[in-house]
């Protein structure tokens, strides 16, 4: 996994299906291919970050967690504001329909 701010607002979340607005934080998941238009890579998944952790408490139990911020590759870059939302659907402080953009504003 990891984390950034969508930068054009065209991503689309694989859980919910609706676009991830510019500046929001998102997760990425890397899926494993062996696609060769994809060089061999893996196709990246995007989600809102309350989506992401909506699915992984609904996984089944082999399916890797986040267990902490640093396991998100990325997450050396987020502002303060980005990491705390991370942080607090990590210890489940806050109630999953928020979502934090780049400009440090809370969206319900």
């Amino acid at each position: 996994y990891c984390v950034d701010y969508e930068k054009q607002g065209t991503a689309g979340c694989k859980k919910c299906k609706d676009k991830i607005a510019k500046g929001m934080v998102c997760i990425v998941k890397v899926v494993p291919t062996l696609s060769p238009s994809l060089g061999g890579w893996g196709m990246k998944e995007w989600y809102h970050v309350k989506c992401m952790f909506e699915k992984l408490e609904r996984a089944q139990a082999t399916t890797k967690k986040i267990e902490d911020l640093t396991e998100l590759e990325g997450w050396q870059e987020l502002q303060d504001a980005g990491r705390d939302l991370i942080n607090q659907h990590l210890t489940g402080e806050l109630p999953l329909p928020v979502y934090i953009h780049a400009s440090k504003q809370l969206v319900r």
